[in-house]
């Protein structure tokens, strides 16, 4: 009875690993089809298929403004207005705290006080 019941056990999982290499080997040949079926839909509806396709088209040096926004950036930012509405701004966001290293707050590194005020603050 015992002998039986292991031929029986035998046979199945010996079926379930034939079943799970044929399917292997159906889909190994079954799969690159369907991939190359739904690239040729994205193809025929003009979607891009390379990086190269993706990139919109380049703009003369003539019409590109990037360096110029690059200059301006950098003037705005190294001048003393700029600097002080800075200032102010971050001054009206941190309040008195506002010129703080915030290093320990991004490690959490926080004693109770410092816990109990950000609750305070919290709007949640």
């Amino acid at each position: 009875m015992l002998n039986k019941i292991a031929k029986y056990v035998a046979f199945t999982f010996t079926g379930i690993i034939a079943l799970a290499i044929l399917s292997c080997i159906w889909l190994s040949h079954e799969a690159p089809k369907a991939i190359n079926a739904a690239k040729q839909r994205f193809h025929d509806v003009g979607a891009p298929m390379t990086l190269e396709e993706a990139l919109p088209p380049a703009v003369h040096h003539n019409q590109n403004a990037a360096p110029i926004y690059l200059e301006l950036k950098d003037f705005v930012e190294n001048t003393a207005d700029f600097k002080e509405a800075n200032q102010l701004i971050e001054e009206s966001i941190f309040g008195e705290d506002w010129n703080r290293d915030w290093g320990h707050i991004r490690r959490m590194d926080l004693n109770d006080a410092e816990w109990d005020s950000l609750k305070k603050r919290s709007r949640f």
